[in-house]
């Protein structure tokens, strides 16, 4: 992170918690109208991607009748859609509805200018050069709401919002905020030019070719900075029969990792249907050359600086240490952490599940659970109900988490082990293979047994390295 992006991280947060304290009578009271308009929850909570693909939930004041998402239009909205409530009429066309965002902001999700939050589907279907939108925090405003907003569309929106990216700075920011102010007095762009915001139409890919990181753009000038390279636009009418843009275009995708792990994580992506693997990196040099279920072992993390490499990548090693090490260098040198689901996992509703996790053959998470960044659930493993899963944590085939069950970054829950409900595993920890977790267990502590105990030994052992599967 640069100095500038960081200064202005820090003021975001800071600023933010300052006006949520100054705002919060105004807050309430906006809530209270909204409850009163029209029964439901006076906020809007979903989820969206953020930075490095994150997903967080975003807070709005709801302006539709509770359920709206699910009628009409769905996701898409118009001026005189009647699914919209008067008090949220006016909350709309004076941007009052984003307020709440504030909270997102305060949290490090969000930036007060950035890219706008999108849907889990249309990051999905970015082309590799649309992804670069993601380097960034998304924003309540930004380059692109100061040059037409939902006027444009979003092929559109997009382009200008790698503009911002590729040519941030604080002074850039201060010239965004202050025709932020501009377009909100002048209630500008609200709804497109038909009164129909349109929805985020699948961009056409180039099934066949390997998209870069960051391809090189065609020299055209910007709107605004004459500087600023941009692209013709990437989503064009198909002039091919419709049966050839049905094909689906897989996402090529770099693993991390050639050994036993990733062979299952490459079986995985082969039936998830949504990636093609283009290659392994491996830093053991007997490795290079080698092949790994057909897909070449490309080298060691020198490999990262090849500008021929797919956008998405995922980490394929067992233990939690060098996969979060990977990771973290996967995303500074600005990779999508790919999230891997076997057909015959099982994900409930209002689940989160964080970039880079692998859910196995048989693996089963219920409703309202979290997975942080890097979590492994594997082979018919279960994770239930309202669980609360730190980053890089591996939990081992047959392994069971009970309802509410909190478990620390990088432990590991072993084959067959069991954790009753609402108890809490600390960071580091690590459950035994067939162990029945029943009282709270501490980070950095091993248990083993049933019930599970501490371990102890006769003698300390402290040259034992304990290398996780």
């Amino acid at each position: 992170m640069n100095l500038e992006l960081g200064i202005k991280y820090a003021c975001d947060r800071l600023a933010a918690c300052v006006l949520l304290v100054l705002l919060s009578p105004l807050l309430a009271l906006v809530a209270i109208a909204i409850r009163l308009d029209s029964p439901g929850n006076p906020f809007f909570v979903q989820e969206r991607i953020g930075a490095s693909g994150r997903p967080f939930k975003i807070f709005k004041y709801r302006t539709m009748r509770a359920g709206s998402e699910k009628l009409g239009l769905g996701a898409t909205t118009k001026s005189d859609d009647d699914r919209i409530t008067r008090v949220g009429r006016w909350l709309r066309a004076t941007s009052l509805d984003e307020v709440p965002q504030l909270l997102n902001i305060a949290r490090g999700e969000m930036s007060f200018i950035g890219p706008r939050p999108t849907l889990r589907y249309q990051v999905e279907n970015y082309t590799a050069r649309q992804q670069r939108r993601l380097r960034m925090r998304p924003g309540i405003t930004g380059w692109a709401q100061v040059h037409g907003r939902n006027e444009i569309p979003w092929e559109r929106r997009i382009e200008l919002d790698l503009e911002y990216i590729d040519n941030f700075c604080l002074l850039l920011d201060t010239e965004i905020l202050l025709r932020t102010a501009r377009v909100l007095v002048r209630r500008e762009g609200v709804y497109a030019r038909d009164r129909a915001n349109d929805a985020f139409v699948t961009p056409v890919a180039e099934a066949d070719a390997t998209p870069r990181v960051q391809p090189a753009p065609r020299s055209e000038p910007a709107p605004r900075r004459p500087s600023t390279p941009r692209v013709e636009p990437v989503s064009r009418a198909a002039a091919s029969p419709p049966a050839v843009e049905a094909r689906p275009v897989l996402l090529p995708l770099l693993v991390v990792g050639a050994g036993g792990h990733a062979r299952v994580v490459v079986d995985i992506a082969e039936k998830q249907g949504r990636f093609r693997v283009v290659g392994l990196v491996d830093e053991r040099p007997e490795l290079a050359g080698s092949a790994l279920l057909g897909y070449p072992v490309l080298g060691g993390r020198e490999v990262l600086e090849r500008g021929d490499l797919p956008s998405h990548a995922v980490v394929a090693i067992g233990s939690p240490a060098a996969r979060a090490a990977w990771q973290a260098l996967l995303e500074e040198r600005g990779f999508q952490l790919a999230v891997l689901v076997h057909p015959s996992a099982q994900v409930g509703r209002e689940t989160v599940i964080g970039a880079g996790s692998v859910l196995m053959a048989g693996a089963i998470v219920n409703s309202g659970s979290r997975l942080g960044r890097g979590v492994i659930v594997n082979t018919a493993a279960s994770v239930d109900h309202d669980c609360e899963v730190g980053d890089f944590v591996h939990v081992a085939p047959g392994a069971r988490l009970a309802g509410g069950v909190r478990v620390g970054a990088r432990a590991h829950i072993g084959i067959g082990a069991c954790v009753l409900q609402n108890l809490q595993v600390g960071a580091d920890a690590i459950v035994g293979g067939g162990a029945a977790v029943i009282r709270p267990v501490a980070a950095g502590t091993t248990v083993v047994g049933v019930p599970a105990e501490p371990r102890r030994s006769r003698q300390p052992e402290p040259d034992v390295v304990v290398i996780r599967p």
